[in-house]
């Protein structure tokens, strides 16, 4: 896994989507590709659910060289510079977040053992078809947190049928501190995790840690590169 990821939350409503993710495909990604640092993107939806919301879930990670890629220049000098069909396309984005990752560590399924491995380069992209984040506000239990990730989370994932790749994150733009991108072949082979509401992994063992530790988690299906 890269270095550095430039990871982005929003919502775009039904109405705008197409208009939006046309945009975003056509323009936006290759713009920022140009950019000397940048490796790759990957652009993921998640429905609205039925009935409750016209709101289409989006994540978008770009990958670099180091997280020094998107902080030179930062996001907010990126904004100065913005023209106005992309401000127009911004604007559209509902409940936007973002955070700025440096890649700690990651588990990846063995090279030879089925056509739906995660490359192994230090440049590699995130490959799979759908993923899971989970994203976690450790308050005074950082240390508890990022044993968990490492001696629970990733070995119980690595079990789970579809389970691609792992990847522990850490967000050096303040909370959430603790980032985990779970990559799967598909979600109805991911466990727990076919829900998409929850990632494929049971987390218990930080909800047990009490109010201190808040967590959220988010699905995406990967429609760029398609």
């Amino acid at each position: 896994m890269t270095a550095g990821i430039w990871l982005l939350f929003y919502d775009i409503a039904a109405a705008d989507r197409d208009h939006y993710v046309d945009w975003f495909h056509r323009y936006h990604i290759p713009e920022k590709l140009a950019r000397q640092g940048y490796r790759w993107a990957a652009h993921f939806e998640a429905p609205p659910p039925s009935g409750n919301s016209d709101l289409y879930r989006y994540i978008g990670m770009f990958g670099g060289d180091s997280t020094r890629v998107f902080l030179e220049p930062s996001p907010a000098q990126l904004k100065l510079t913005q023209s106005d069909d992309t401000r127009a396309m911004m604007a559209l984005r509902q409940n936007p977040s973002s955070a700025i990752l440096a890649h700690e560590w990651s588990w990846q399924t063995p090279g030879d053992t089925n056509a739906h491995t995660a490359p192994s380069a230090p440049d590699a992209a995130m490959n799979a078809r759908d993923i899971h984040i989970l994203t976690i506000e450790a308050g005074a239990h950082d240390e508890t947190v990022g044993s968990l990730c490492a001696q629970k989370l990733a070995p119980e994932f690595a079990d789970q049928r579809g389970a691609m790749a792992c990847h522990k994150m850490t967000n050096v733009m303040g909370g959430p501190r603790h980032i985990m991108v779970f990559e799967v072949t598909d979600v109805s082979s991911a466990g727990a995790g076919s829900d998409q509401a929850n990632p494929p992994v049971d987390l218990s063992a930080l909800a047990d840690l009490g109010d201190a530790v808040q967590m959220a988690t988010r699905y995406g299906h990967r429609i760029w590169p398609a």
